[in-house]
């Protein structure tokens, strides 16, 4: 079913560099390596899957640490194609209901399941799907051999690291998605002076849209458009805006690119927003590279740290130690070796964390969406399928926020609330026209416009459980934090109106009778 094929990519979908790591190093630069909170590999990612993943709740990046090109696949929760619809739920529902449950309570399974083809089904012509956008990539100048090469995720800082040797040059690279100032900071730095030089682009898009440049800033507007999930001339509008601020030597604008010439250092800025509740991405954009270009590289970096710890150091897990957690062994090499049968509780430590790095990167509370089917990134692939990148509630969005409470991240799952309170209000209106009853329903999947109707497909459309299941998350959050007037204002009318439902819903099952007659 979608729910299982697709739950592998839901809480873990971002990072599954644990699976598909490197081999193993040499020692370098006499330093320690492999901290107990980092991933870290020997070679650069070649796939997204390898990437690793950067997030602050609204915008995503995934990391290759491309030597001779960096390549950052950039996300955003809001970026949604299609648009609110009317007429989702079939108008010949209700009129064929008490048809539909006689032919089944009668044994007549042939025409039941034809009547349910032909009437039930929702119609999701316009529904949409969140779409992955271009790729920021930085094309370096000197492509001679790097030595010592070394790319990290460390997960207490939620800062990305690149590190290589040129000649007698040694570059670095720091990347990080700032929370306090919504935007995706890059750093880099070079041993000597004048030594970082490349071109800046946007590239590999799917998206119909425009690349501009303003100086400083590369500028790509377009639209969340697509035809498989929507009309193809519905979604948000988007902008992304990437500034280079550069120490040393020029920053000259081309056609489509920024080239950057023999740099002491360079702080790229990128702020990602969409038209979703009629923002204005344009302003938006400008208004936070403005305010984040205005401090210090260090600034920055400390705001973001102190944000994200004050969340990531909630909890701590020690499960003992184990020899095969060396701070020479790549996590390739540990996570290989925990396949082969060795006992590594240091690992299946981080991984523990890794799933905490994850909520607090996809979801905060000041988020305008919660975490879909990949989180907040996205590689194209469930956005391309028969399904879409939406929220799956037949198991994948509960499995997203399930960790929240038990691991100290409550608050992480205050924009699943807010939609659920818009599932609830549109689900009021599929109870009435698709059921004739009073309370709310909502079935597998929605969007950010609460799609309450059926899926478009009987096999995995028709659940009608999944409201009901979705907003127990609400109900742990109550029993974890004992917030009356959450319970009160809250949690207590949508599980009301959800009981209210499934009172009306309910039919006395008749086969008995039959079978006594």
């Amino acid at each position: 079913m979608m729910a299982n094929r697709s739950s592998r990519r839901t809480f873990i979908q971002a990072g599954v560099a644990l699976a598909t790591l490197c081999h193993f190093p040499q020692s370098l630069f006499g330093e320690s390596m492999g901290a107990r909170d980092e991933l870290w590999y020997d070679k650069p990612a070649t796939r997204w899957l390898e990437a690793l993943p950067l997030g602050n709740g609204f915008l995503g990046g995934m990391v290759y640490g491309g030597v001779d090109t960096e390549r950052i696949a950039l996300s955003e929760a809001t970026a949604w194609s299609g648009a609110p619809a009317k007429g989702e739920v079939n108008a010949e529902a209700l009129p064929h209901l008490n048809e539909i449950r006689e032919l089944f309570f009668a044994g007549k399974y042939d025409e039941f399941q034809r009547l349910c083809n032909e009437y039930l089904p929702g119609r999701g012509k316009n529904f949409g799907t969140n779409l992955p956008l271009p790729e920021l990539q930085l094309v370096f100048e000197n492509t001679a051999n790097a030595a010592s090469y070394r790319r990290s995720l460390d997960l207490d800082s939620a800062i990305a690291s690149v590190r290589f040797r040129r000649d007698d040059t040694v570059f670095e690279r720091e990347a990080f998605a700032s929370h306090p100032h919504r935007v995706l900071v890059v750093r880099l730095t070079a041993s000597g002076r004048c030594k970082i030089s490349f071109r800046m682009r946007f590239a590999n898009s799917i998206l119909p849209g425009q690349i501009s440049v303003e100086r400083d800033t590369l500028i790509f507007q377009g639209h969340a458009w697509e035809h498989m999930h929507s009309s193809g001339r519905d979604g948000v509008v988007l902008q992304i805006h990437a500034r280079v601020i550069a120490a040393g030597r020029s920053v000259t604008p081309e056609s489509e690119t920024i080239r950057v010439s023999d740099a002491d250092s360079v702080t790229v800025l990128i702020s990602i927003c969409t038209s979703l509740n009629d923002a204005d991405p344009a302003s938006i954009c400008r208004e936070q590279l403005k305010r984040a270009a205005a401090l210090p590289y260090q600034e920055l970096r400390r705001a973001h740290i102190a944000d994200h710890q004050s969340l990531y150091r909630r909890v701590s897990l020690d499960l003992g130690t184990s020899p095969s957690f060396s701070c020479c062994l790549a996590t390739r090499a540990l996570h290989k070796a925990l396949e082969d049968g060795t006992d590594d509780p240091e690992l299946l430590a981080l991984f523990f964390q890794y799933g905490r790095y994850l909520t607090i990167a996809g979801s905060r509370a000041n988020s305008k969406l919660p975490l879909a089917l990949q989180g907040i990134w996205n590689d194209g692939l469930a956005s391309s399928m028969g399904w879409t990148d939406d929220f799956h509630l037949d198991i994948n969005t509960q499995q997203n926020y399930w960790p929240a409470e038990v691991t100290n991240l409550s608050e992480c799952q205050t924009p699943l609330f807010s939609l659920i309170d818009v599932m609830c209000a549109a689900g009021r209106t599929t109870a009435r026209e698709m059921y004739g009853v009073q309370g709310w329903v909502i079935h597998t999947v929605t969007n950010p416009w609460g799609y309450t109707a059926p899926g478009w497909g009987v096999g995995w459309g028709i659940f009608v459980t999944a409201g009901i299941w979705i907003a127990l998350q609400m109900w742990d959050h109550y029993t974890f934090n004992a917030d009356v007037e959450f319970l009160r204002t809250r949690v207590y009318p949508i599980l009301r109106d959800a009981a209210a439902f499934f009172l009306n819903y309910m039919v006395t099952e008749r086969s008995e009778e039959r079978r006594v007659g």
